[in-house]
């Protein structure tokens, strides 16, 4: 995909498999050597730009049971390392030190804070407000929880699991460790009925050769859960992700490293205003 879109029936131009050239209006045939020429470009296009993946399935986005529902009240809670307690077979990982992904962490929470600015149907606790409540209660460790209240035990599966929301719905949701951990900081929190947890759920560099084209890759993934508080139901999600790839052919002497795409252009291409797509009271002016 390209920018998260990717939707190529819109393209004003298509070609089909057997070499048709379609233009609204007429139909030409091409031959096979000028399709192929086509094709590789596209392709090569696409290899140099990266993958950017607004994730659109139906496990994202405003969930069928709350439709119709806004929270009076929503708690922002701070940025956080998706848990590597709570794993799912295809989880790409975070190879970035702690100190490098709490930079992303930083840029996650002002773009969650600077989404809620004008939008009078979305009413938010800041964060700033959440860290001081939780302090002055003597309860600023209840965030390191989540590792433990969200992990996996070694001998329950999770078959559905296979992103964020997948994973909280059938693993997280229902434990009653959780539903209290929610209903005790929400009382801390002027009875907020809602938080909004913001994850990166991958952060990572490698450097690999392709069949002879040496690749540099980034890859940035953040995704937001928002969850009622009165009894754990995901209301809705949001997530996006990106891999950004430099590549060059090898040559016979020995080069100097290539160089990683800029982590700023992966959060360009990550924080986007598709990231609130479908979220409850939101406005679209």
């Amino acid at each position: 995909m390209m920018n998260g879109y990717g939707d190529w029936r819109k393209a004003k131009h298509l070609i089909d498999l057997r070499g048709w050239w379609v233009v609204p209006g007429r139909v030409q045939r091409l031959g096979l050597p000028k399709m192929f020429k086509i094709v590789a470009g596209l392709s090569f296009c696409l290899a140099l730009l990266g993958c950017t993946n607004h994730e659109r399935t139906e496990d994202y986005g405003l969930q069928a049971a709350s439709i119709g529902f806004v929270p009076a009240r929503i708690a922002l809670l701070p940025c956080q390392t998706w848990p590597t307690t709570a794993a799912w077979e295809s989880r790409p990982s975070i190879g970035l030190k702690s100190s490098e992904v709490q930079q992303f962490c930083e840029h996650l929470d002002r773009f969650v804070e600077d989404g809620f600015l004008n939008q009078p149907y979305m009413r938010a606790n800041s964060r700033r407000f959440v860290l001081k409540a939780l302090s002055d209660a003597g309860q600023l460790d209840k965030l390191q929880e989540l590792s433990r209240l969200w992990a996996r035990r070694p001998d329950e599966g999770c078959a559905p699991c296979r992103n964020a929301p997948t994973y909280y719905r059938s693993v997280v949701r229902e434990r009653p460790t959780w539903v209290a951990w929610l209903a005790e900081v929400a009382s801390k929190l002027k009875n907020a009925d809602a938080m909004l947890l913001p994850f990166v759920t991958q952060a990572y560099e490698r450097r690999y050769d392709d069949r002879g084209l040496q690749v540099a890759e980034r890859g940035l993934g953040v995704a937001l859960l928002l969850i009622d508080t009165a009894n754990g139901e995901l209301l809705w999600a949001g997530g996006r992700h990106t891999v950004l790839p430099h590549k060059r052919l090898t040559t016979g002497r020995l080069p100097e490293p290539l160089a990683y795409p800029d982590w700023a252009l992966a959060e360009d291409r990550v924080l986007t205003a598709e990231l609130w797509r479908d979220f409850p009271g939101r406005q679209i002016y």
